[in-house]
């Protein structure tokens, strides 16, 4: 926030919800002269104007996987990985289909189908 102060004390307070933009991209930087004021969509679109946008290998799904929170430790979730794998192994083994684990759980049709045809919990078998 040391860029937020530098550019007020140059330019005068800011209004709390703009954004105070580095036109040299250096995110540490406090010259007054390289910041600029802005909103979140300015913020945005020169963020990927300059390319500077994180996706495909320099996601941080990819850079920092032991980040996401997968599977039961994610807040979300309303399985625990062996009730997904018990879910599958009845799937697989025809003994339920999608509508009756609708029946069963109390969970979404959509939510059961990504599960059982592995397009969610990708991370288990």
């Amino acid at each position: 926030m040391t860029h937020r102060l530098s550019y007020a004390v140059e330019h005068g307070i800011t209004p709390e919800d703009s954004v105070i933009m580095h036109k040299c991209d250096n995110i540490l930087c406090v010259n007054p002269e390289h910041l600029e004021l802005g909103d979140a969509r300015k913020n945005v679109d020169d963020r990927d104007r300059k390319g500077r946008k994180a996706t495909g290998d320099r996601s941080g799904s990819r850079t920092k996987p032991e980040s996401l929170k997968r599977g039961e430790a994610h807040g979300m979730s309303k399985f625990t990985d062996a009730e997904v794998l018990e879910i599958r192994r009845r799937f697989d083994a025809k003994e339920v289909r999608v509508k009756d684990l609708v029946r069963e759980t109390g969970v979404d049709r959509t939510a059961l189908s990504r599960i059982v045809h592995r397009h969610a919990w990708k991370h288990l078998p």
